[in-house]
């Protein structure tokens, strides 16, 4: 089973005046990208806002594979 850790703040200036909802998903497309793109079973991806602040942290992990 794979696994995926994902936490962010969303206390700063990129999420205000109304703009939470994209920012959140410009966030989970960014790394949606990263992960599809990643060619590696494990990867830790910082989280950036729009203004290039780091704001939290993505762990991704892919299952073993099956032994034959």
């Amino acid at each position: 089973m794979a696994k995926l850790t994902l936490e962010f703040k969303t206390d700063n200036a990129a999420f205000t005046d109304g703009n939470g909802e994209a920012e959140i998903a410009r966030i989970l497309r960014t790394l949606a990208s990263r992960i599809e793109d990643g060619g590696r079973d494990d990867m830790h991806i910082l989280v950036s806002d729009l203004n290039g602040n780091a704001i939290g942290h993505c762990y991704f992990t892919l299952p073993e594979p099956e032994s034959d």
